[in-house]
């Protein structure tokens, strides 16, 4: 796999990333370490060692024929697995160029930082080169709400180490830098570099002398180790890092395993490649801090932790990937921690490794989370986990059952669009609640409990009938969002209106039109409960998006919303009251929608226009935003590029609770000779691959599993099955 050089991207302040499963390192790609955050605002950039920091950047002066340069990078390529930065001193120093190559080597607390320097003039070199790392031992946000006070950081020179040791007065925090060069002076404090950070901690700088031979070269290495048990610890990763001589090789042919697994060959090679990069994307975010457990975070910098939302739209694009072990830890994590801080069914928004939890839940992941079991089931025919999880499920379904304040069915409280005020009845924790109901009875006849399985079986009949009666607008041809009185729409509609304008736009006129109709419309009525269009947003994709949409509805819902009223040259709205920005996830939930109900020219547009972002902002990256802005990489899109392409495009649906592998494809146009290979299902794997056209179209699977296949019958073409 290729990697990404810095002549691919279009903005002038693209960042890059480096990662493994312990530390998460957030730069530039011109080799500095811009301030960069809101959470602990400017200091979520650097080097992070989950729960702590550990450095705020490191930069290298170099010194020589009466010149001295601080390096900045005038070129740069992004690896899945390092980055590699080119710098090119001028003036005296023309004819030195320098390759620094930074790596995070599989489980280790620490990172290795190497710079090759070249001598390409016509004479020996006598070179000082000056390492600084900016130490900045703190914790992550929130820390100080679990009793994790930052004290001042202090800076020891041991010389038979050749490393500092950088450690917190009042904390068990402590830091390695060192080298395997020769080190000359040494200093510490305050000290100037190329940048000003805002972070408070301590400078240390080693000064280490190289000769090289004219047309020569010379590799002098820096590592950073981390730990915030103990100093033991730090020594111990230091120690592996040192050790890391083939880091990179193994790293390499890890990653390569990884794209092997779900092969994509769509006919389009830049389409595939991106999808390729998703990959990328996840192994970048999982994160393994040992107390609390592992799984997929949300996205870099800002989410760097665990959430209840965002991990069940992953999760759905993790297990055709072959992230299966990655998907049940994620659940076992939001499980134990759901228990500990809840314990009612009530699954919690968002955990920090420093076991803060900010949120303890919206209403739609509870429901979510249920289904997500389920999946992972379906997937995986792991019995273990749903007999580990189903007491809490159980928990689960009837916490969703008291949220149901007026008995109609649809539990109130915040949903997956966070907006001040739409704290009611909404359709997406409607939806997800039915699909809940739905996926508890499958886990109850898993378990053998009969009865209880038929009870939620109706239970989920019933409330699809009810949220396609009382949530579609005949006239408008849509869902709506929410379920209120004119009342509580008056309050939320001021203040999103307020909101758009503080941005310094203006919100659609047609839809605030016909908000102040409803509201003049509802006064005259005495303001009963029913349903509106407040914003507008993804949310009102759901039904299509799970399925449970009457059909006709859904036709007409979907045909009017592939339109400009919610799709932009980037994908689908936030919200179309404010037209104002679009999200990967919004784009994929309307991907999935259209798809699933057969539009799937559609659904590939849509990915198209989220893959229209890749490396746009940052190098082999989606942002969180499209085509650019909020996190560098968000997990989500794995959903929205997965999703479409295996459970639609290629319509791999396992059942494990049927012992089949329900095949339902639907390839788009330009997709007669696309495959999909080395999906893992249940016991095995399977294969896909399109060839032919009209009267002549014919699927050939290759199932390495111990379950048969079973093709949808509005299938026209051919059918062969190897194994």
């Amino acid at each position: 796999m290729e990697g990404i050089r810095s002549d691919d991207i279009r903005s002038t302040c693209s960042k890059c990333i480096c990662t493994n499963e312990r530390v998460k390192m957030m730069g530039a790609i011109n080799g500095l370490f811009p301030d960069m955050g809101g959470h602990i605002p400017h200091e979520m950039g650097g080097l992070w060692a989950p729960p702590i920091k550990l450095l705020d950047g490191f930069w290298l002066k170099i010194e020589g024929e009466g010149q001295e340069e601080w390096l900045v990078a005038d070129s740069f390529e992004g690896w899945p697995w390092k980055n590699v930065f080119q710098y090119h001193p001028q003036g005296k120093l023309r004819g030195i160029s320098i390759t620094r190559t930074d790596l995070a080597p599989d489980d280790v607390c620490g990172i290795s930082v190497s710079y090759e320097i070249h001598n390409g003039m016509d004479q020996e070199a006598d070179l000082n080169c000056s390492f600084l790392a900016r130490a900045n031992l703190r914790p992550e946000w929130l820390g100080e709400e679990n009793g994790m006070a930052d004290g001042s950081d202090k800076a020891e020179y041991v010389g038979e180490e050749r490393h500092f040791h950088v450690y917190d007065t009042e904390n068990p925090w402590h830091m390695l830098l060192g080298t395997d060069g020769d080190v000359k002076e040494t200093h510490s404090g305050q000290l100037c570099g190329p940048e000003v950070n805002a972070g408070a901690g301590v400078d240390c700088q080693m000064d280490c002398p190289v000769r090289i031979p004219a047309g020569g070269s010379r590799e002098i290495r820096f590592f950073v180790a981390g730990s915030c048990k103990s100093l033991e610890d730090c020594r111990e990763q230091e120690r592996l890092l040192h050790l890391a001589g083939d880091a990179e090789q193994q790293k390499k042919e890890r990653f390569e395993s990884v794209f092997w697994t779900c092969d994509l060959e769509s006919g389009d090679e830049d389409f595939d490649h991106i999808f390729q990069w998703i990959k990328v994307h996840i192994d970048w975010m999982t994160l393994k801090y040992e107390p609390v457990g592992r799984g997929i975070t949300a996205g870099l910098p800002e989410f760097r932790w665990w959430f209840g939302c965002d991990s069940f739209y992953t999760i759905q694009g993790l297990l055709p990937l072959g992230m299966g072990g990655l998907v049940r830890d994620t659940l076992e994590l939001l499980l134990k921690y759901s228990r500990k801080i809840n314990g009612d069914g009530q699954i919690i928004h968002e955990l920090l490794p420093n076991e803060v939890c900010p949120n303890k839940g919206n209403v739609q992941e509870t429901a979510q989370f249920v289904t997500a079991v389920w999946q992972y089931y379906q997937w995986t025919a792991d019995r273990s986990f749903v007999e580990e999880a189903y007491d809490y499920c159980e928990k689960a379904v009837r916490w969703l059952q008291r949220m149901d304040e007026d008995g109609d069915g649809f539990p109130t409280g915040y949903g997956l669009i966070e907006i001040n005020g739409l704290n009611m009845e909404m359709i997406d924790c409607a939806v997800y609640t039915c699909q809940a109901y739905d996926s508890f009875a499958g886990l109850s006849g898993l378990m053998g409990k009969k009865e209880t399985a038929e009870t939620y079986a109706e239970l989920a009949g019933w409330l699809r009938e009810k949220i396609n009666q009382d949530f579609w607008d005949e006239e408008e041809g849509l869902y709506c969002d929410c379920m209120g009185t004119g009342q509580m729409i008056a309050s939320i509609k001021k203040e999103m209106l307020q909101g758009i304008r503080n941005e310094g736009q203006e919100p659609v006129p047609d839809i605030v039109s016909y908000l102040e109709k409803r509201l003049e419309r509802a006064a005259e009525r005495g303001n009963p409960e029913e349903a509106w269009l407040v914003n507008r947003n993804s949310i009102i994709d759901v039904p299509m998006e799970t399925e449970i949409a009457d059909w006709d509805k859904a036709v007409r819902a979907l045909d009017r919303m592939y339109s400009e009223e919610f799709v932009g040259r980037h994908g689908v709205w936030l919200d179309s009251l404010g037209r104002r920005e679009c999200m990967t996830i919004t784009t994929g939930i309307m991907a999935v929608a259209q798809a699933g109900y057969g539009y799937c020219d559609r659904a590939l547009e849509l990915v198209k226009k989220i893959f229209s972002a890749f490396s746009y902002a940052n190098p082999g990256c989606i942002s969180e935003y499209s085509p650019e802005g909020g996190c560098i990489v968000q997990a989500w899109t794995a959903y929205s590029a997965a999703v479409p392409i295996v459970r639609h495009f290629f319509g791999i649906r396992p059942n494990a609770a049927k012992g089949e592998i329900f095949l339902q494809p639907q390839p788009p146009k330009g997709w007669e000779h696309a495959s999909l290979k080395n999906v893992p299902v249940l016991d095995g794997e399977i294969s896909i691959f399109f060839s032919g056209e009209g009267q002549a179209r014919h699927m050939k699977v290759v199932n390495t599993t111990s379950v048969p296949v079973r093709v949808w019958d509005c299938w026209t073409g051919s059918v062969s099955v190897e194994g």
